[in-house]
């Protein structure tokens, strides 16, 4: 009982700040693209140098903190499988950007989906918890 009232009390805390954050907008989002990234737009970021890599590699790493962060917390016990993945010990974020890059390139018919679910379907596919039989 403590559990869930716990976990409840998280989950009106962090809908609190996602509310707080959303009303607060730095002075660049005037200008900015959408809130996402498409495929395309994260592809060509990998694809680049200096600090657009660099947004692209801390977007693969927001990324894949969230998720870790929604499957310890228990809070999406209706997410597929595909998207649970497990990083290997001593992997690094240049192997989850291989991957990443991989899976656009070789999937040009998603890149007008959001970056963050492609990101998760990469990792999935090839970091997968669930282990073959």
């Amino acid at each position: 009982m403590r559990n869930r009232i716990k976990r409840q009390q998280i989950r009106s805390v962090m809908l609190i700040l996602v509310l707080i954050l959303n009303g607060i907008q730095p002075a660049w989002a005037e200008t900015a693209a959408p809130l996402f990234f498409t495929g395309q737009k994260l592809k060509d970021l990998i694809e680049s140098k200096g600090e657009n890599k660099s947004t692209a590699l801390g977007y693969i790493i927001g990324v894949m903190d969230g998720n870790t962060l929604t499957v310890r917390m228990n809070t999406a016990p209706s997410m597929k499988p595909l998207y649970n993945f497990c990083v290997p010990d001593k992997s690094n974020i240049g192997q989850a950007e291989a991957i990443v890059k991989k899976y656009l390139e070789t999937h040009p018919e998603t890149w007008h989906y959001p970056a963050s679910g492609l990101i998760l379907v990469a990792l999935g596919e090839v970091w997968s918890c669930h282990k073959p039989k």
